[in-house]
């Protein structure tokens, strides 16, 4: 099975979440998929008690 099977990416929105292997996921996606593929990544930063920034950068995964 390949990964865009595995992950049933044919149509859609596919998520990617955790603690590694995202962007190797995405790229491998990138390359087995016919249509363009994006990401929107957002962390939380935690800079200790009562401080916490959300982060966002979208960019097109070629």
């Amino acid at each position: 099975m390949d990964v865009v099977e595995a992950l049933e990416a044919q149509r859609g929105t596919t998520c990617v979440v955790g603690a590694g292997g995202k962007k190797t996921t995405m790229a491998t996606l990138a390359a087995a998929l016919e249509r363009a593929v994006g990401a929107v990544l957002a962390g939380v930063e935690n800079g200790g008690p009562g401080s916490r920034h959300v982060s966002t950068d979208r960019r097109q995964v070629l």
